[in-house]
């Protein structure tokens, strides 16, 4: 049982770490940016979404093929959404330079401009659970 009194990762009365202890430690290792890293997920989400672009291209008329590839396209689509969301956030790279440039590129590939999405978004952040700050979607 852990003292309502205790800071919130503070060891309960068993020596056992507090869930939101647990918690922060597992995801500690995700929570810089790095260069390196941002580039291997943009790498592994771009040159699978060629080739499965290339698959389509060369399926020869077998739909199911296609298919199969069309929802590969689709899942990585949304990977590329993802990491310039990140972009966005200035968090999948620790230079801003490359959040600016990767998400710039990515976002002509979601056929998005990152720059204009990346203001409303921080608008949303700002204003998120107050309505009459954000305005609404109208």
């Amino acid at each position: 049982m852990r003292d309502p009194a205790a800071p919130p990762d503070a060891p309960t009365q068993t020596g056992h770490a507090c869930p939101k202890a647990l918690r922060r430690a597992a995801v500690q290792r995700y929570a810089l940016a790095c260069n390196a890293t941002g580039l291997a997920q943009v790498a592994t989400t771009l040159v699978p979404l060629a080739l499965a672009w290339f698959v389509v291209a060369g399926a020869g008329g077998n739909p199911w093929v296609a298919l199969f590839a069309t929802g590969a396209i689709a899942l990585l689509m949304l990977r590329v959404f993802v990491l310039m969301h990140d972009c966005g956030h200035r968090s999948l790279f620790a230079s801003t330079a490359l959040n600016s440039g990767v998400g710039f590129a990515l976002g002509v590939i979601a056929g998005m401009p990152q720059y204009v999405w990346s203001r409303h978004h921080a608008h949303h952040h700002a204003t998120n659970g107050d309505w009459s700050r954000y305005g609404g979607p109208l």
